[in-house]
């Protein structure tokens, strides 16, 4: 009777560690095959002050998304010779499907961080907001309809379009999660 407890306890154990390996090669294997893929959308030119685009939200990491303003290279000012940010101060405001606000905050020079990012659509870029918690980041819900509108009283004429940026993964298979 003590001997068939004693194996079964055994074999027990063999199948807990079986399982546990078995769950921890999975978990492994799915965070080492996974990539990150960088992924930019244009949401609007500026053609004044205001740009202004409504999209559905992308699935992504939610702490990856990001606004980009947007130089040309082929801008005629001295840019892309000097790599600081053309001294600005604005708004983004983002509103959910119905127009309610979802919230606002602000951005400017200071805040902002240069990338290369863009430069396969033969654009510089800054980063407004970088290393800011804000709204973009934490508000955002997968499939849902939202309007970004930032506001850049006195634009610098440098700046030509708002984009954002985001990164999700994708596994082996070429299957994308976030």
């Amino acid at each position: 009777m003590q001997t068939e407890i004693k194996t079964t306890l055994i074999i027990l154990g063999f199948m807990t560690a079986a399982v546990i390996l078995a769950g921890c090669g999975y978990v492994g294997r799915k965070l080492m095959a996974t990539k990150p893929l960088p992924h930019y959308i244009k949401l609007s030119d500026f053609t004044n002050d205001t740009a202004s685009a409504r999209l559905i939200w992308p699935s992504a990491e939610p702490k990856s998304f990001n606004l980009l303003l947007a130089i040309s290279m082929d801008s005629p000012t001295n840019w892309p010779l000097s790599r600081d940010c053309p001294c600005f101060v604005g708004t983004v405001l983002i509103r959910g499907e119905t127009g309610k606000e979802i919230g606002t905050y602000d951005i400017n020079s200071s805040t902002s961080q240069h990338c290369n990012w863009l430069t396969q659509y033969s654009l510089d870029a800054f980063i407004t907001g970088w290393q800011q918690t804000n709204c973009l980041k934490t508000a955002m819900q997968a499939i849902q309809q939202y309007e970004i509108i930032v506001n850049i009283p006195a634009r610098p004429k440098e700046f030509s379009s708002l984009w954002l940026g985001y990164v999700s993964f994708e596994n082996d298979q070429g299957q994308t999660w976030k």
